[in-house]
């Protein structure tokens, strides 16, 4: 039954994860909804596959598998994913495309008290609106 909602047992508790893949203007293009326990790894083929046409993928450490990079090698997809600090060779990366991975972050907050109140947002037409939402 949790399994179905995609909640697992991890150390703090019940817990679920949203893994994202956003654009650089911190739209979302894809949601999948996970049990906590689950290893991000697992889920990022499907991740990327979900998109068609993918052309670029900046992605944290804990994406880092031979399997997710042998995959990627099989589509014309330039990739930006840091090697885990027990991998015997390094994996060389740019940094500069690295230091913008928090717009998911970005794109989904949620303050630890659970109330997603962003400020809104004023355009250069004073007229104000929403930032995106998750």
């Amino acid at each position: 039954m949790a399994e179905a909602q995609a909640i697992g047992v991890t150390k703090g508790g019940r817990n679920s994860k949203i893994h994202a893949v956003v654009d650089e203007e911190c739209r979302p293009w894809v949601f999948v909804l996970t049990p906590g326990n689950t290893a991000d790894c697992t889920v990022a083929e499907t991740c990327a596959s979900l998109i068609p046409g993918i052309a670029g993928l900046v992605a944290d450490k804990g994406y880092d598998t031979e399997a997710f990079r042998a995959w990627l090698k099989q589509y014309p997809i330039k990739t930006v994913i840091p090697g885990r600090s027990n991998r015997k060779k390094r994996i060389r990366y740019d940094r500069q495309p690295y230091k913008g991975r928090n717009v998911v972050e970005r794109c989904v907050v949620v303050p630890r008290n659970g109330v997603a109140s962003p400020p809104a947002t004023t355009s250069s037409h004073g007229t104000t609106s929403p930032p995106y939402a998750s």
